[in-house]
């Protein structure tokens, strides 16, 4: 262990020189002494220092380690953050251009459809001009079909009332046979029974008008007091078997009220079916067929 040097006593009229403490010169000799001799230098400090600041060395060296490690897997993970962002920069910027085309193709469509909208406006508006007018025609049409059929219905009964007159004015010939001589009954009798039978509720008010409406009324030339045999009878030029029945019904009102014995008969001009004469005999209507040129076109029912 090295000496500490003596104290030095100064002589009478020198200033007295200020003394270091005792620790200090220790601690200079010791820095002296590793200075010279470097190997002292461990043994010093192990001697000196604690474990934990003998062992901080190695901790900071392992620390710088994991720094470096650290450092490393950062500048990696940053490396891989940068790719993903790069690699979403570039879909962003692929996306951005495909929203661009979208959008051009949008405003293509865009443009394109209001075209089409104008056009469907122009054919709606034709379609509505076309309805108008095939409306004002199915009307014309319409109302030309009611005057059609007026006019039919017109000529239909003029020339119904023009073969019943025939009719008429040949009774003797369509009911040769039926009677000697077939001549048109008073009508203005039979009238007057008709309406004193409804005044007496003796007949119904259909009965009543079957009654006035039978096309002809024949009896014999002979039997003036139209007291023997009374043919009453329907005139058309084609018929069915709603014709034969209404003769029937007719010719029974006129016998129940003139109290004459009565035969049913109709008048047409084109032939019947099997059907219609057994709905006559059933009935015991006489079909008559009287051929008429003039009325040979025209079809009733």
């Amino acid at each position: 262990m090295t000496a500490i040097a003596p104290i030095v006593e100064l002589s009478d009229g020198e200033a007295p020189a200020r003394e270091r403490p005792a620790g200090l010169e220790l601690v200079q000799q010791l820095i002296d002494t590793v200075t010279a001799h470097p190997e002292v230098r461990e043994p010093l400090l192990r001697a000196l220092l604690t474990e934990d600041f003998l062992a901080l060395p190695e901790r900071v060296s392992r620390l710088q380690e994991s720094f470096d490690d650290f450092r490393y897997e950062t500048r990696a993970e940053f490396g891989r953050v940068n790719a993903r962002i790069d690699a979403n920069t570039d879909a962003i910027a692929a996306n951005t251009d495909a929203i661009s085309t979208n959008a051009s193709a949008i405003a293509a469509n865009t443009s394109e459809l209001e075209e089409h909208r104008r056009t469907l406006a122009e054919h709606s508006r034709i379609i509505a001009e076309h309805t108008q007018t095939i409306a004002e025609n199915s009307r014309i049409i319409a109302d030309n079909t009611r005057v059609m059929r007026q006019l039919n219905g017109h000529v239909g009964r003029l020339r119904g009332a023009g073969y019943e007159d025939d009719c008429r004015d040949e009774i003797a010939g369509i009911l040769d046979g039926f009677l000697d001589l077939a001549v048109l009954a008073d009508r203005g009798r039979i009238k007057s029974q008709l309406e004193r039978a409804r005044a007496d509720r003796d007949i119904t008010r259909d009965q009543f008008l079957d009654g006035l409406r039978p096309d002809i009324i024949a009896r014999d030339i002979d039997d003036d007091d139209e007291a023997e045999l009374l043919l009453v009878g329907e005139c058309s030029i084609t018929f069915n078997r709603r014709d034969v029945e209404t003769a029937y019904r007719r010719a029974r009102v006129i016998e129940q009220v003139t109290g004459v014995k009565t035969q049913a008969f109709v008048v047409t001009h084109y032939d019947w079916p099997e059907e219609i004469a057994e709905v006559a005999q059933q009935f015991q209507v006489a079909i008559i067929q009287r051929q008429s040129d003039e009325h040979a076109d025209q079809y009733a029912d």
